[in-house]
């Protein structure tokens, strides 16, 4: 999972215990009222509303990371660009 990679390069092994059993907590908060939330909102006002939740949490998670998130290349090193990878995914992505 991306959020273990990034916890291993960011935490001791201590920290991510306690972090890890935070974010078991909120996924299973999430799991509970997500759909609570989503017959609400789909029982009163349309489907549609949804939307207006989801679209500002993924845009504030996404600023979130970019903030608190620190970099975690090696800028000291020369990186060459991988051209056949490239290639490779881009006719991938275009079928």
């Amino acid at each position: 999972m991306v959020h273990d990679r990034l916890w291993r390069g960011l935490l001791t092994a201590e920290e991510r215990t306690w972090w890890t059993g935070i974010w078991a907590g909120v996924c299973a908060h999430a799991l509970s009222i997500g759909p609570l939330v989503g017959g609400f909102l789909t029982e009163h006002l349309n489907w549609n509303w949804i939307f207006f939740i989801n679209a500002p949490i993924g845009a504030g998670a996404l600023l979130e990371a970019v903030v608190l998130i620190p970099e975690s290349r090696d800028r000291s090193a020369e990186q060459p660009s991988d051209v056949p990878g490239l290639a490779a995914s881009g006719i991938e992505c275009s079928r």
